[in-house]
């Protein structure tokens, strides 16, 4: 009797296992689903000049499955096709058009409907809507000296016949003043209220070597004074003032509310070689000229004056040192950031 008992249980064991099987067997893995340019986004990229000229799209798929694949965009339109997806799964995609080389100057962009995957091919309908930029160079683009950055990253070149709009002038951020590091001054400056330490600061004397600056990245001297014991507002008035830039413009700086500095020695020289374009563009833009004698740098005038700054003289282009605690004196502070 207990052998037939154990017999039935294995009978039924098996038929439980064979019931799994078939359950697990009939989710498929061998879905697909394709996801096609829409005709009208193509003749608007086809009008742009972007057919066959190397523009990428970009798709994510999102949901239960994550994928991102690029194609290039051709005169015939483009197509993505993501295989071996799970039958069942909920999932849309989100797509971009840009420049090849460019992932960051993004021209169109869109989000498709949520579709559950069926057996077999699915189609995905993807509606891209273009990206109205303030300037007339999109996000990511290589920019040229003299071009003014706006605050959703854009920017137009600079040309004595240029015009800005109202809501271009509001949204002005900055002008490139080097375009291989990709950096740009921005339109406001400070007028010599403020000095580059205190006389009780550590990096004043500077007797112990706890600040030893860059010449040529003044965001790497911003980093060395922050990380200083003494680091305060009272302590370093400038650096403070550099690290806060944004709460003291009047503009909105958009996405580069955050890293401005006090420019370096090379830095400030490279603005100084580009001051007649670079005036030209700040006043187009409503900022300031480079108007004042001499500009503060955040490098010490040497080693043997170390309780000096090094200041560049605008109406010369030669080095002077001006004592750190001081402050006036006809200087003024301008100061930068990376874009």
């Amino acid at each position: 009797m207990l052998n037939k008992i154990n017999i039935l249980l294995l009978a039924l064991f098996a038929l439980l296992l064979s019931s799994c099987s078939l359950l697990f067997s009939g989710q498929s893995d061998n879905a697909s689903v394709t996801i096609k340019l829409g005709k009208s986004t193509l003749k608007s990229i086809s009008r742009s000049g972007g057919g066959g000229t190397g523009y990428l799209l970009s798709v994510e798929l999102k949901g239960t499955v994550t994928e991102t694949h690029t194609t290039e965009i051709t005169e015939d339109g483009a197509s993505i096709t993501f295989e071996n997806l799970p039958e069942g799964s909920r999932i849309y995609a989100e797509a971009s058009v840009y420049e090849n080389g460019s992932p960051d100057s993004i021209l169109y962009s869109g989000k498709s409907e949520t579709i559950t995957i069926s057996s077999g091919e699915n189609q995905l309908a993807l509606a891209l809507k273009k990206i109205i930029f303030i300037g007339s160079k999109a996000p990511g683009k290589a920019k040229a000296v003299g071009d003014i950055v706006f605050s959703d990253g854009s920017a137009t070149p600079y040309s004595e016949d240029l015009e800005l709009t109202n809501e271009q002038k509001a949204a002005a951020v900055a002008v490139i003043f080097d375009a291989e590091n990709k950096k740009g001054v921005g339109l406001f400056q400070n007028t010599g209220t403020l000095a580059f330490c205190d006389g009780s600061a550590a990096a004043y004397n500077d007797a112990d070597d706890v600040y030893t600056p860059d010449e040529s990245d003044g965001s790497v001297n911003l980093a060395s004074i922050k990380a200083l014991d003494d680091y305060s507002e009272s302590k370093y008035p400038a650096f403070y003032y550099a690290d806060h830039y944004s709460d003291h413009v009047s503009s909105d700086l958009g996405t580069y509310a955050n890293d401005w500095y006090i420019p370096a020695k090379n830095e400030l020289m490279s603005i100084y070689n580009n001051k007649t374009t670079l005036d030209a563009a700040m006043e187009l833009a409503g900022g300031a000229k480079f108007t004042a004698t001499w500009y503060w740098s955040s490098n010490r005038r040497s080693e043997e004056l170390k309780n000096n700054a090094a200041v560049l003289m605008f109406n010369s282009g030669s080095w002077n040192n001006y004592d750190k605690k001081s402050k006036g004196g006809g200087g003024y502070w301008c100061f930068v950031r990376k874009f």
